[in-house]
């Protein structure tokens, strides 16, 4: 078994014990993969635990990508008035966490040692070093990343509409939480809006926006990273931040003055539930006229894409059919 004693504890917190200067992004990862590590082998030693484990892993996870992305927006950090949406997600994952760790000390790990010399040792050594790995894909030319999105006329063929317009096209992922109510719910209803996409190695980013003469939408995103590892994770996180919040209805009002409308989300769905590399979520508008959105996202080499569909068709096989499409432009 595995020995979680306080002085252990100790170490996963080590970088934010007494520091001589604010814990950088390494310090914050160094903590995540501590956690991690302990995570792995828990559930090693017993399969029961592989939820409570998991979900572990993925709040230590989500707190490096906040305070990533605080570094990257510092403006409303530095007058202490920072985004509702990071505020409160925030303060969700710090609640799980503690409430994950006072399981783990009071229940899971109750008894789990083992003694060496008259000494209770761990069956387990602590990490010395936290580093990430991963395979090298072969290259992707970033400088036309663009050129692999695909053309409004082919979009138009799998959303069932006719001329395709590009009314905005992205160039970076970006939080946005304008007119999705609870602000949680804009992960679902806009593309790049998941703080997985703050994790390090991206290297390049491009996207569109696609509407039809018959109000059917399409969009896209996609994104490259240094290496494949980096690229699963997005999508992994991706998949427990879908999961976990916005699970009640949500309202969109536009910034063209259209009405509010109220939709409801389906469950999200991964490929694998161990470690996804393709996921996907649904959600229905209440309101007359009815229409779906299918939201899909999926890794392929060190190539994350991601693309929303929107009408009155089978949403979810589109934006399946869109992300196919993208991916066979890239290599293994």
């Amino acid at each position: 078994m595995i020995d979680y004693t306080q002085r252990q504890t100790q170490d996963l917190n080590r970088p934010f014990l007494y520091p001589s200067k604010p814990p950088s992004p390494d310090d914050f990862q160094g903590w995540a993969d501590g956690i991690r590590y302990y995570a792995e082998q828990l559930m090693k030693a017993n399969p029961a635990w592989k939820s409570m484990t998991r979900t572990l892993i993925h709040d230590s996870q989500e707190i490096v990508y906040l305070f990533r992305f605080a570094q990257e927006h510092l403006a409303p950090f530095s007058d202490q008035n920072p985004p509702l949406l990071w505020l409160k997600r925030y303060n969700d994952v710090a609640a799980n966490l503690q409430m994950e760790f006072h399981t783990l000390d009071t229940v899971a790990l109750a008894g789990c040692t083992t003694t060496t010399g008259g000494a209770a040792q761990p069956d387990h050594p602590a990490p010395t070093s936290a580093t990430t790995t991963g395979t090298t894909p072969a290259p992707v030319p970033v400088a036309r990343i663009a050129d692999n999105l695909l053309k409004p006329s082919e979009l138009a063929g799998i959303v069932g509409d006719t001329d395709m317009d590009e009314p905005q096209s992205l160039s970076r992922p970006d939080i946005q939480t304008d007119g999705v109510d609870p602000p949680d719910c804009a992960a679902l209803e806009k593309l790049g809006n998941t703080f997985s996409y703050y994790a390090p190695g991206r290297t390049a980013a491009a996207g569109n926006s696609n509407v039809g003469a018959r109000g059917h939408r399409a969009s896209q995103l996609i994104t490259v990273w240094q290496n494949r590892e980096q690229a699963k994770k997005v999508v992994d996180q991706s998949f427990y931040e879908w999961s976990n919040y916005c699970r009640q209805p949500f309202t969109v009002t536009s910034g063209s003055g259209e009405p509010q409308t109220l939709w409801v989300r389906n469950e999200a769905a991964p490929d694998n539930s161990d470690s996804p590399t393709r996921i996907r979520v649904s959600y229905e508008r209440q309101e007359p006229t009815a229409q779906t959105c299918g939201h899909a996202m999926a890794s392929k080499a060190n190539v994350v894409v991601e693309t929303i569909a929107c009408g009155d068709g089978d949403t979810v096989t589109q934006v399946k059919e869109i992300v196919n499409q993208i991916l066979l432009k890239f290599p293994q």
